[in-house]
């Protein structure tokens, strides 16, 4: 079986631990959304992996695949939440095989990330620990050891999106495909994961820790929101939304965009392959300043 399911999850460490923050009552909702998340994975026992995250270890231009045997590390934010642990282990031959692919297949950059040694750890951080915290959980609650969780890709976003996100949407897309064509026959059941938050702009009051973070630019950042939210009901007939909110995602500092972006791509590849795509937002809230999308995306033969 090929592409199975795919994910989007927040990685806004204040949905790890709702009840520490009562006056942002949604994120109570965006907690059960990503646990359900997660207990649905978990019931489609898939074989790999793949997460995408914009604050990885990046490099300017090139989208990075980590080509190290294991990763580790905190949800560390503002020096909070450190408690919050994860690891998994990572498929060399996997990520090598994706990694040769894409430079195969597109003219743009890609490389291999190697941290010291590719038999350490490669270190992670908010991006790809919430998720994958999240994703852990129903195993741990099973009593299985961490060795059953599946063997995972991370792919790290090149910190060109930061400006350039408005005009990297037909690469992405590109890139989508192509990660789509990998997979497409596979013998593997894979599930797709996009780790990324909505608009960063939004004008609610902070915590004492947010206050200096992003500016606001006002409540206009619901817009870019529910485009995207749009979008995700259905991304085949929504295109239209996605580029909508690429018209603006500069103004309103999404890090999320690039990922779900090729997460079109591959979405849109797998529909012209005889694929039925349903998709389901099941919250789009924020809570403090920046927005946070829990969003599913199954995927059936036609």
């Amino acid at each position: 079986m090929p592409i199975i399911s795919s994910f989007i999850l927040p990685h806004g460490a204040l949905a790890l631990n709702p009840n520490k923050y009562p006056q942002y009552a949604e994120l109570i909702e965006i907690y059960k959304s990503a646990n359900q998340v997660a207990d649905e994975v978990y019931s489609l026992k898939p074989d790999l992996i793949l997460l995408m995250t914009p604050h990885g270890i990046s490099t300017t231009y090139s989208y990075g695949i980590y080509m190290n045997k294991q990763a580790s590390g905190t949800a560390e934010w503002e020096n909070e939440w450190k408690e919050y642990k994860t690891k998994v282990q990572l498929s060399q031959e996997k990520s090598k095989e994706l990694l040769l692919f894409l430079k195969e297949k597109n003219k743009f950059l890609f490389e291999g990330i190697v941290g010291y040694s590719e038999d350490e750890d490669i270190p992670l951080r908010w991006g790809e620990v919430i998720p994958f915290w999240f994703l852990q959980q129903p195993y741990k609650n099973n009593t299985m050891i961490p060795e059953d969780f599946p063997k995972c890709i991370i792919m790290s976003m090149p910190r060109k999106r930061i400006d350039q996100s408005d005009t990297m949407i037909e690469e992405c897309i590109e890139i989508g495909n192509s990660i789509s064509e990998l997979y497409l026959n596979s013998n593997l059941k894979v599930v797709i994961v996009v780790s990324g938050d909505l608009a960063h702009t939004h004008n609610v009051p902070t915590i004492k820790m947010f206050n200096n973070a992003i500016p606001n630019e006002g409540d206009n950042a619901d817009c870019y929101d529910k485009s995207i939210e749009n979008w995700g009901y259905d991304p085949i007939n929504n295109e239209k939304s996605l580029y909508e909110a690429g018209k603006v995602v500069k103004t309103y500092l999404s890090c999320g965009y690039v990922g779900i972006c090729i997460l079109h791509g591959i979405l849109t590849h797998l529909k012209k392959n005889s694929r039925e795509i349903k998709g389901n937002v099941l919250c789009n809230l924020h809570p403090t300043y920046y927005g946070m999308m829990v969003a599913r995306f199954v995927i059936n033969n036609i």
